[in-house]
């Protein structure tokens, strides 16, 4: 008898925490508004094979100041969805030392 591997053995996503990772950030920019703002693009992907809701929360940190933005994502299955979000940080704070997380919930 010989054991499996854990990459070898697969199963049906059934856990809350698999059908969350079908949904993510495929990828994403930093750019500037006309007005100097900050403005986050993004590319978010479902990888499953149905329809999926999620949502994108991104935190952008500047000098103490935080400041947070989300947006709920309705995706088709094996679609991309682009978005565009912006905040009230100046892009050119950002540049100097920001620091931004996204993820989907």
């Amino acid at each position: 008898m010989e054991s499996q591997d854990g990459d070898e053995i697969r199963s049906a996503p059934t856990s809350d925490r698999r059908v969350k990772e079908l949904v993510r950030v495929q990828d994403f920019g930093i750019n500037a508004t006309s007005e100097g703002k900050l403005r986050v693009d993004t590319v978010v992907v479902n990888e499953g094979r149905a329809p999926r809701v999620g949502k994108l929360v991104i935190v952008v940190e500047v000098e103490g100041a935080k400041e947070q933005k989300s947006e709920v994502i309705e995706i088709g299955p094996n679609e991309k969805v682009e978005n565009n979000i912006v905040f009230e940080i100046s892009f050119e704070d950002f540049e100097k030392g920001g620091d931004l997380k996204m993820f989907i919930e």
